[in-house]
């Protein structure tokens, strides 16, 4: 019991800087690409829409070998592809100099985090919403401390080159990998050699989170929408910020209510709660960036709470295909509507936003009816 609680801190605080990491980089990368790189709104949506889908696709096989190999070896590797994404951002000068750093975030993603979500399924038989929650949380309380960085640099040391915070990302995923180097992975349990079927994959969960992640939006565009109205880098980070702690503390009581209600009036409410941001998007931009962090926080919840409780084997490769089918419907997401905001203007995707997400409550109630 102590080492399991040992080796669940390892994998949290691991979690925590990894995703500091990562947020450091994906907080200015929006205005990277707009302001240095002079790249399009639809650039954009390909570039976080490719980024999610190739992340996820990888995340199969990922979490594929998390059902026979050892976890330890994928999340070491995992933490080395990130760090060798990090020094290429150095050399990036145009946007398709990107590729490569995308590339190799993608394979670090793909295979650290599958591996990560069977450690953490696995640990107890019991409490995985708790579980995962608790890990959500430390996620995002990295990507707190990642969009905090961000923004002191915003304030603070827009004369220096950008550059910097490349370098920052990269001692936050060097100190994650001399943590993990403590994890102690005693004997590897394999799953059980069942066959893959659509079965344990769960149909009607796969059509209700391919809706949900359709309407999730890459936060390129909420965070480009507030910028819209502000004007301002400092100001829509600092609404970032504001964000962060709403998601931290949204996760914390998403898994409580999610416990306390089910997760089919847990999973109504969560869409009813996209329909409210994105409209208020439409509204009042700032007021919707900080309701969606509501939103986002029990997709979270009500995704892996639901997952970890049905799992009962082939755990990793059934993460990794749920995290391939996110990433998919991202991708399609992010083109799609990154094509709409440049033609139509920044509010018809949250229109349509809406739209889905009541389409999707509907199908809901059509699934779960009793």
């Amino acid at each position: 019991m102590k080492r399991i609680r040992k080796n669940l801190l390892i994998v949290n605080l691991i979690t925590m800087l990894f995703f500091a990491s990562t947020e450091i980089v994906e907080s200015i990368l929006p205005f990277f690409l707009v302001t240095y790189l002079g790249a399009s709104m639809l650039i954009v949506g390909i570039i976080e829409g490719f980024s999610e889908g190739f992340s996820n696709f990888l995340k199969i096989v990922g979490g594929y070998f998390s059902d026979f190999k050892r976890r330890k070896r994928i999340v070491v590797f995992g933490l080395i592809s990130f760090m060798f994404s990090s020094v290429s951002l150095f050399f990036v000068k145009r946007w398709s100099d990107l590729i490569l750093s995308i590339v190799l975030k993608d394979i670090s993603e793909g295979s650290l985090i599958p591996a990560k979500d069977y450690i953490l399924s696995s640990s107890y038989k019991i409490k995985k919403a708790e579980i995962f929650s608790l890990n959500r949380i430390f996620e995002n309380a990295g990507e707190f401390l990642g969009v905090f960085i961000v923004f002191l640099y915003s304030m603070f040391f827009m004369n220096y080159s950008i550059y910097y915070l490349f370098f920052v990302s990269l001692l936050f995923s060097t100190f994650a990998l001399l943590i993990f180097l403590n994890f102690r992975e005693k004997r590897l349990v394999r799953s059980p050699k069942k066959s893959i079927s659509w079965k344990i994959l769960y149909p009607n969960y796969l059509l209700l989170f391919s809706i949900f992640s359709f309407i999730n939006f890459g936060y390129s565009f909420y965070i480009l929408k507030v910028y819209s109205q502000t004007e301002s880098v400092s100001a829509s980070l600092g609404f970032y910020l504001v964000f962060s702690i709403i998601l931290i503390v949204g996760t914390f009581f998403s898994a409580k209510l999610f416990d306390k209600i089910g997760e089919s009036k847990f999973l109504e409410i969560t869409f009813l709660t996209f329909f409210i941001s994105h409209i208020l998007f439409i509204l009042l931009p700032v007021a919707g960036f900080l309701s969606v962090a509501v939103a986002d926080a029990m997709f979270e919840i009500g995704i892996w709470g639901t997952l970890g409780n049905k799992i009962k084997y082939r755990q990793g490769f059934v993460f990794g295909a749920y995290h391939f089918l996110i990433g998919i419907t991202s991708l399609l997401s992010g083109v799609f509507l990154g094509y709409i905001w440049d033609v139509f203007g920044s509010d018809v995707p949250f229109w349509i936003g809406a739209v889905i997400s009541i389409f999707g409550y509907l199908v809901l109630k059509y699934l779960f009816r009793r």
